[in-house]
């Protein structure tokens, strides 16, 4: 005989086996840890884990780091800026010369041409010191 006495604890009771097994299911955002449902990362619209977005917000592209994250991005020739308050990434538009950037629009990972990255700036020459690889559009040693 099932014992239901306990049965309004569980989402659901699975009566094959006499046990209660939770079946929750977590709302878009969030993803489900130890029968708990926790957000993911701001910008990730489905994720199966804090690490691992599977979907990300509109405007937004999917992105896999070194570290095997996936996490959501903005497009190329925009950075993002949290909002916490909306748990939203708003994208800006890098500056000037910089066709890529990271954290804010003057921090340039990549340059469009005749330019080259030198640090995090966009240059037109490399000094004398260093040349500037038209592969890449860096200075390099």
């Amino acid at each position: 005989m099932l014992d239901t006495s306990f049965s309004d604890l569980c989402r659901s009771c699975d009566s094959t086996y006499f046990v209660c097994s939770v079946s929750v299911i977590c709302p878009i955002d969030f993803y489900k840890h130890d029968g708990i449902c926790k957000r993911c990362s701001i910008g990730c619209g489905e994720c199966s884990d804090f690490d691992t977005c599977t979907a990300c917000d509109s405007s937004l592209v999917l992105t896999t780091l070194t570290n095997s994250t996936v996490t959501c991005k903005c497009g190329s020739g925009f950075y993002g800026v949290e909002d916490s308050s909306t748990d939203t990434l708003n994208c800006l538009a890098c500056t000037g010369t910089c066709i890529e950037c990271d954290g804010t629009s003057t921090t340039c990972t990549g340059c469009s041409t005749p330019n080259f990255l030198l640090g995090n700036t966009c240059t037109t020459t490399c000094g004398t010191t260093k040349f500037g690889d038209a592969t890449d559009r860096v200075c390099k040693d």
